[in-house]
């Protein structure tokens, strides 16, 4: 397969990924900072 064999396609795979999982994990720790905050 193409796939296998393009790394760039694999590199901007993995860029996305972690992209997303880093806006998730911003998003869940604004949420528990919120609640942090009021303790």
């Amino acid at each position: 397969m193409w796939l296998l064999k393009d790394d760039s396609f694999r590199t901007v795979r993995f860029f996305v990924i972690s992209r997303i999982i880093s806006t998730i994990w911003q998003e869940i720790q604004g949420k528990c900072g919120k609640v942090y905050d009021g303790r």
